[in-house]
């Protein structure tokens, strides 16, 4: 989805000071919620106060802050004439937001049936046993965090894991979470993990029509076997146009049953529409 709005931050940002403390467990300190509401007051500014823009108003907010406090939800509702219940049922939710403290790095592990039969739950064990938190903890220093989240779309390259909301890690495996816990914990941030770490392969193939491959007189029968009628002249024509592109190009029987295939649905279409223009 696409806005209007002003250009939105990357999803990755510092602490709103050096000094602030990094957790913010607990009541969040005065100084660091100071901080937070000049971030979001910027944000508001930006988005001039619109309440429309609440979901990206939290979004480049939480870049700054990391988390969202409530007084911070509170402080942002008033800033748009909204209740805090308001804006905290939106940043509820959606999973991206975080009401609690979070680590500088957040890691979510897929959860997923082929994530979880491919081993993620023991490589989630693994990793929060190097780094000494659990799920959902934030560690004692601030810089890491991990947890699960939905599916990443993945399946095929799994067990992933998501790195801020923004950066995929694939394939994952024992090695791969031992090394990630070493450089989590040396605080190698991950724009300097390997790259081969973040390689996303695309198996989507499609030459044009799905049904792509298939002998020609197959592709008429599931047509015919499905509808009772002929597909459309411009499906046969890609089917027909495919086939030689893949260089499987069909015998002269059955490009001549394409052909005449073309020729019965245009005279079918043909025969369909006069007879709906004229009255009964």
């Amino acid at each position: 989805m696409t806005s209007k709005g002003p250009h939105a931050p990357p999803l990755r940002g510092s602490l709103p000071s050096e000094g602030a403390d990094p957790a913010w467990g607990g009541p969040t300190p005065d100084r660091a919620l100071s901080s937070c509401f000049g971030a979001a007051d910027a944000v508001l500014a930006r988005w001039h106060h619109d309440p429309h823009a609440l979901v990206q108003v939290l979004r480049e907010t939480q870049a700054q802050t990391h988390w969202l406090p409530r007084d911070l939800l509170a402080h942002i509702g008033r800033a748009l004439h909204l209740t805090t219940a308001h804006v905290e049922g939106v940043a509820s939710f959606y999973r991206f937001f975080h009401l609690q403290p979070v680590g500088r790095v957040r890691v979510l592990f897929s959860d997923n049936i082929t994530d979880r039969m491919a081993g993620s739950d023991a490589l989630i064990a693994r990793l929060c046993e190097r780094l000494g938190v659990k799920p959902g903890e934030v560690d004692a220093q601030g810089r890491f965090s991990v947890d699960r989240c939905s599916c990443t779309g993945l399946c095929d390259q799994g067990p992933a894991l998501l790195v801020n909301h923004h950066q995929v890690v694939t394939r994952l495996d024992v090695a791969r979470v031992d090394q990630l816990a070493e450089r989590l914990l040396a605080g190698v941030p991950p724009e300097d993990w390997p790259a081969e770490w973040f390689d996303v392969e695309d198996n989507i193939r499609r030459a044009d029509v799905l049904l792509q491959g298939l002998p020609a007189e197959a592709v008429l029968q599931v047509f015919q076997d499905l509808h009772h009628q002929p597909p459309p002249p411009a499906t046969l024509l890609a089917i027909r146009a495919s086939a030689f592109e893949l260089g499987t190009a069909p015998s002269a029987e059955a490009l001549a049953d394409l052909d005449q295939a073309v020729d019965w649905a245009c005279r079918w279409l043909t025969s369909e529409t006069m007879a709906e223009e004229v009255p009964a």
